[in-house]
């Protein structure tokens, strides 16, 4: 992997799929609700303080033989507001960083020549939004500032109106002319061309989702397009959804948590409900949802965004063939694909482990989801004052009082299986209570922020990770190679 992934989020050097901690020694556990906070706090500053960091020093590379530069499109995260239409997908790529090393500087009279260019198949796509309301070549700027050491670091701080730029490019060219023009396209002149780089641009042969799409395609529906399907009623790329979705729900379990009062164990059931009955919407979608609560119960948050589900829940619905009535959870959306970009023949090495990475990390946060989504189901019948349902398909804490004798920086590893900590936690209300609450914070927080592993301090992927690193995946790799023609 290239050295500019420096600043990757903290994780084991070769990540692997969640896999349950093993036990730890017998101990005293003091001031749990204080080192709980701690730690999520630690894991706060891991997973996003340097996911923020990595994407500064996301340029950070060593030149090799070819490549002697990386450019990559930047989200102002302009999405609406401001007469700013969702649909038209602005503030998402609308700004790109150069970054280049033994760059010549240019002759007098002339200067470097930064274009953005269209996609070698022009052919509007089907599964594409409507055209882009930009028309390459695009101008960025007609000098490229190069350093008295051949390095370059320009930024493009986007046009006005915010303009998405991966909507219409996915190809990078650098020219050498005359000074202080502003030409409408490209020179035609071969011999002008200095630098050149582009995104996966070949059609993916033998997709086990029998796609017909590249690599580029797949970038694009990962950043922001994704609404194509009538059902979905909602705009942006999987990769934006899935993490605030999921933001979303360590919101509401936090709250619920807050909202639980030992000594009145039933005083706020009414909002804890609703929360838990929101958690509920949100993994399982607004079309699925009735497998987990009664018929009839009113949907809580915006119908827009529970319309889709996090996760895939009704097998026998959420199919391809039904995808446009009722589709697969975005965690599953997602990884398909990330998992197709890694099969695109002319992708780099980068891109391909990239891919890998965030496969590993989403198939990790649908995992803990899984288990959020069982301690939900409970807690919402429990609030409701009524026996919760049977689920032995999951993994949950054990009760305080049999958790106390565990290690105090050991927040999740006290597991049983379900069937043995129902009955273990189901003694009282209040145990019972504070049994899964801490799970269900626990579980969501792993899903979105990662899981801590408090004797190495190394995190298992989750959704904040493969956010970070979804990121990189529209990363230009600038050579000399230059094309017979463009």
């Amino acid at each position: 992997m290239s050295p500019r992934r420096l600043g990757k989020a903290v994780q084991s050097p070769s990540p692997s799929p969640l896999s349950p901690p093993p036990p730890s020694a017998p101990g005293r556990r003091v001031g749990r609700r204080y080192i709980i906070f701690a730690a999520l706090l630690l894991i706060v500053m891991i997973g996003t303080g340097i996911g923020a960091f990595l994407l500064l020093v996301r340029p950070f590379f060593l030149p090799s033989n070819s490549v002697i530069g990386r450019a990559f499109y930047v989200s102002s995260e302009i999405l609406m507001g401001d007469g700013i239409k969702e649909e038209d997908a602005r503030g998402i790529a609308d700004r790109l960083q150069v970054d280049m090393q033994n760059v010549q500087p240019p002759p007098t009279g002339k200067s470097y020549y930064l274009w953005l260019l269209a996609d070698k198949d022009t052919t509007h796509k089907s599964d594409l939004l409507r055209p882009p309301l930009i028309q390459p070549p695009i101008l960025l700027t007609n000098n490229l500032p190069v350093k008295a050491d051949g390095t370059v670091h320009w930024t493009y701080p986007g046009d006005a109106q915010h303009n998405n730029l991966l909507a219409a490019t996915s190809r990078l060219l650098i020219t050498l002319e005359d000074a202080g023009r502003m030409p409408a396209s490209y020179s035609t002149d071969r011999s002008t061309w200095k630098y050149y780089a582009e995104l996966p641009q070949a059609i993916i042969p033998n997709s086990p989702h029998k796609l017909t799409l590249r690599g580029l395609d797949h970038i694009r529906h990962i950043f922001y397009n994704e609404d194509n399907a009538r059902v979905l009623a909602r705009y942006g790329g999987l990769d934006i959804w899935v993490s605030r979705d999921t933001q979303k729900l360590l919101e509401w379990a936090t709250a619920a948590r807050d909202d639980f009062d030992p000594m009145h164990p039933t005083a706020k059931y009414g909002q804890m409900h609703d929360l838990f009955t929101s958690i509920l919407d949100y993994l399982d979608g607004t079309s699925n949802v009735h497998v987990d609560v009664p018929p009839g119960t009113p949907v809580i948050p915006d119908r827009n965004i529970a319309r889709i589900s996090l996760l895939t829940v009704d097998s026998n619905r959420q199919i391809p063939t039904n995808f446009a009535n009722d589709p697969f959870g975005d965690l599953d959306h997602l990884k398909v694909h990330v998992d197709e970009l890694n099969l695109a023949p002319d992708a780099t090495q980068d891109i391909h482990q990239l891919a890998e990475e965030i496969s590993v990390a989403i198939f990790n946060a649908s995992q803990w989801l899984t288990c959020a989504r069982a301690d939900a189901k409970q807690l919402f019948y429990m609030t409701l004052n009524l026996p919760p349902p049977s689920i032995a398909t999951c993994q949950v804490a054990q009760s305080r009082a049999q958790c106390a004798n565990q290690p105090a920086q050991d927040l999740d590893v006290c597991i049983l299986p379900q069937s043995q900590s129902t009955t273990v936690c189901a003694n009282q209300l209040t145990q019972d209570l504070n049994c899964l609450l801490d799970d269900l914070v626990t579980q969501i927080t792993n899903a979105y922020l990662g899981q801590l592993d408090p004797v190495t301090y190394t995190i298992t992927p989750g959704v904040r990770q493969a956010h970070n690193e979804a990121q990189q995946l529209d990363t230009f790799d600038i050579t000399k190679n230059l094309p017979t023609s463009l």
